[in-house]
Parts: C-alpha cells; structure tokens; sequence
C-alpha cells in the first residue's frame, strides 16, 4: 500500500549501512528477532518477544523437517499477524524455494484447492479447520504438509496422510511457533502432538511440579533455546508464566495439559 515505505537494503557496504543511511542491526543470540502478539486463551492481546537464538533453531528446525529445495514451492497463506508467516518464509527463504503468496480469497474451499493445485504447491502449513474446507484433490505435487493451531483428526489424517509426509505441529508463540511435532501421520494411525522439537525441551507435571508417570495426564511445561525472552512491558505476567526451573533455567507453562503415550505426546 501507498502508506508504507520501502527501503532497499540491498546496496550494503559492509560498513553497518546501506546506501540510504539506514543502520544494519548486527545482534547477538539473545536479541529480540521479532515481536508477535497472541492472545491465547485469555482474549487478551500480549506481546511476546521472540529471540534470534530461538528463530535461528526454528530454522534449522524447518530445514530438516520441510527439506525443501531450489525448486519446490512453499505456500504462504499466513496473516503476518499469525507466527505461521514466519515458518512460511524460512521454509521457503532459507531453502531458495519460491513463495506462493495467497490472494486475499485463497484461505480455504474451492480457491484454496485450486492455487495448491495451479501453482503445484509442494509445502504448506495450514490450519486444520481451514483445510477440511478444502475438497479432495490429487495434489500430487504436495509432498510436505504440516497442521497447527487446533487438533487434528483422524478424519483429516484419513483424507490427506497418504502420499504425502503429513505432521501435526503443536506449541504456543512463547516456544517460537511451534514447540511439538508428530512423525509423519498416516491414515488410521493415533494422533498425537509428537515429540519436542529442536530447541525444546518438555516436561509433564502435576500440581506439585512432579513429573508424572506415562499416561497420566499433568500440565505440559516448555524449556530450551526456542523460549521467548518474555512479554513486551509486562514484567508481572512474564514472572508467572516463564517461570524458574532447576540450574538457573526458566520454563513456560502452557496451561494445557497432555500426557506420555510411549514416547509421543497424546492429545
């Protein structure tokens, strides 16, 4: 649009600037990469700021996971408002795959069926709900298929699991867009959120902050490189949901509670 105002950092002379004066930011691990807000549960909007050791795991996390390729074609259907965005232009961005942007009417149905298959879409993150809108095509360019934001089921899996590597992602923006993730899921196969992901590490607990044994259901508490430093300007909530573990670590409690099936986690 018209109000924004582009600045070509392409003419960079290694001396911190580029041709128009504008600063070149050289940050370290821990240095806010970018500001999301989520409202979660509560309905009440927060920001939350992710750091570049966190989206610098992610990438590598996506790297292994998507494998996309020169070549390939990953869909990006994200609000920018949605941490989602950000795994769209890794995959493709950290890959020197295309980016397919989706047209404002191309977020389920009918339209979204034909720019999956038009523009032979081979990586894509959707949300469960937006997909079953999507009716059954071939796709056979779809090779990597990756749900997040809601459950999954297994009606969902039955439809798009096979011929294609389908994951189930899970996690709050707190673990830097995704803290969980299944193996690739195929029809009739339980449903489950997998296991931590690069940069993760989960525990279960109960109200005593005990682990509990497989198959008993606790509250799912997030740890490692993938936390965010926090909640922009709101020390108190920061204190009480990234709260103090053992060695001087921080967990992030999800508030959602899961459980141990073998070595997944179940919904």
């Amino acid at each position: 649009p018209a109000a924004v105002t582009w600045l070509d950092v392409a003419g960079s002379h290694g001396d911190g600037f580029h041709g128009g004066g504008v600063a070149v930011a050289d940050p370290g691990p821990g240095a806010p990469a970018y500001l999301v807000f989520t409202s979660g549960t509560s309905g009440n909007p927060k920001g939350v700021t992710i750091t570049h050791r966190g989206v610098s795991a992610l990438a590598e996390d996506l790297a292994e996971r998507f494998a996309a390729a020169p070549g390939d074609r990953m869909l990006h259907v994200a609000s920018p408002s949605f941490d989602a965005a950000m795994l769209e232009l890794l995959v493709a961005g950290t890959a020197g795959a295309t980016l397919v942007v989706a047209g404002p009417d191309a977020y389920g149905g009918d339209a979204l069926a034909d720019l999956l298959a038009g523009e032979h879409i081979t990586h894509a993150c959707v949300t469960p709900s937006a997909l079953a809108t999507v009716p059954p095509r071939a796709l056979p360019d779809l090779r990597v298929l990756m749900l997040g934001g809601e459950a999954v089921s297994d009606e969902l899996v039955a439809r798009w699991g096979a011929g294609r590597r389908l994951y189930n992602g899970y996690g709050p923006a707190e673990a830097t867009v995704f803290a969980t993730c299944s193996p690739p899921l195929a029809p009739g196969a339980d449903v489950v959120i997998g296991t931590p992901v690069r940069g993760v590490q989960a525990v279960v607990l109960d109200e005593r902050l005990r682990p509990v044994p497989t198959g008993v259901a606790g509250e799912l508490y997030l740890a490692g490189e993938r936390l965010a430093d926090g909640y922009r300007d709101d020390p108190g909530r920061t204190a009480r949901r990234f709260v103090a573990a053992d060695g001087g670590r921080r967990r992030y409690r999800t508030g959602d509670l899961a459980r141990w099936a073998g070595v997944s986690f179940g919904r």
